[in-house]
């Protein structure tokens, strides 16, 4: 009985730990827009690997903040590699799957704030039956 619960209780923690550190949360566009995020981007993606660059304007602003929001259908996001103005970049190893409709923890820029110029993402969509993933950018300042 008690190495029942001993296990029980560390396949509990393990879960809650793990959902901690990928910090992944159901969200939606209101939410984002009233919490002061802008919406940099977004890119379909489809039923493979692949490395995609979305271009942001500079006419966006300068950001200390990104965030990713995955909707319509779950992707393994490999990287995220953030490109700036000054052509220097940035890469986040993220190596997470994202559920449809959950956003990423927020990813701190390094340096005060930012323009970015593009943002490369490396991913593989998970084939669902629900058609093809949208990822959103989303920064802040």
């Amino acid at each position: 009985m008690r190495t029942r619960f001993s296990v029980f209780l560390l396949v509990i923690v393990s879960f809650c730990i793990f959902n901690l550190s990928c910090q992944i949360q159901a969200i939606d566009s209101t939410t984002m827009s009233n919490q002061g995020w802008v919406q940099l981007g977004t890119k379909t993606v489809d039923f493979q690997s692949d490395t995609d660059i979305v271009p942001v304007a500079l006419h966006q602003g300068m950001f200390r903040f990104l965030q990713i929001v995955v909707r319509n259908n779950p992707i393994k996001m490999n990287y995220i590699k953030v490109v700036y103005g000054n052509g220097e970049s940035e890469t986040f190893k993220t190596r997470n799957i994202y559920t449809k409709n959950t956003r990423s923890r927020s990813l701190n820029l390094k340096g005060f704030v930012r323009f970015i110029k593009h943002i490369e993402i490396n991913y593989k969509s998970i084939r669902t039956g629900q058609g093809p993933a949208i990822v959103e950018f989303w920064a802040r300042k």
